[in-house]
């Protein structure tokens, strides 16, 4: 995971534009697929924000195992709660927008994670499919009628059926990949509390956290130089 990018864009203002974030950091091609929507530039950053939010491991917005919910948290933290296009994100049904979320899974180059939040994504469609009502109604009683109904009923049941089987199967695999990354991660964590800055070159974040350790040491070894000049002079 490209840390030091999530981090920037996670954490950018509300005055800076992502536009001129992606530019900087050479990443305009990315921006270019959310410039396609026909929404103002501050809505595009709002849903670069979410897809930031949703698809990265480090995100801690993730805590539900409902991947809806997780969805409509975020969608709510963002300002898009509510708005028209936050019901096609939450079914991924902007095709823009699923572009979008498969730039930044590749750009982050973490294959594991790609799997498992596209995964999750699929888990979630399916089971929304199962949960649904049925799209046909039937009132009356023409015995034709009656029999294309039940017919359609049964085979709306057994699509169900397989939608269900599909997300249990999936939730057994993506259990693993889940254990494996938090594995990964949880190693990754503890290179960064040793200090070892080659596993994050580049990352702004660590440097100026290494550098205020740097300033605060030097100024606590100078407090003590002081310290022990007064004591020699008392």
């Amino acid at each position: 995971m490209n840390v030091s990018f999530y981090e920037r864009i996670a954490n950018a203002g509300d005055d800076e534009s992502l536009r001129d974030i992606f530019n900087s950091l050479n990443f305009s091609d990315g921006y270019g697929i959310i410039d396609r929507l026909k929404e103002s530039d501050d809505a595009k950053d709002r849903i670069i924000k979410y897809v930031v939010y949703c698809y990265s491991y480090q995100s801690p917005m993730l805590k539900s195992k409902d991947v809806t919910e997780n969805k409509k948290k975020i969608l709510h933290k963002v300002g898009l709660s509510g708005s028209k296009v936050s019901e096609l994100i939450i079914k991924n049904q902007d095709e823009n927008i699923n572009y979008f979320i498969r730039w930044w899974l590749e750009v982050n180059e973490d294959t594991d994670w790609a799997l498992y939040s596209s995964g999750m994504d699929f888990v979630a469609d399916q089971l929304l499919f199962v949960r649904e009502g049925l799209h046909i109604t039937y009132t009356g009683d023409d015995p034709k009628k009656a029999a294309s109904f039940i017919k359609n009923v049964k085979k709306d049941s057994d699509l169900k059926a397989k939608a269900w089987f599909n997300a249990d199967k999936a939730i057994e695999r993506l259990k693993e990949i889940k254990k494996a990354l938090d594995i990964r991660h949880e190693f990754l964590e503890g290179v960064v509390r040793k200090d070892v800055p080659e596993f994050f070159e580049g990352t702004i974040n660590w440097a100026e956290r290494q550098a205020k350790k740097n300033r605060e040491k030097q100024y606590n070894e100078s407090r003590k130089k002081d310290s022990n000049t007064a004591l020699q002079k008392g």
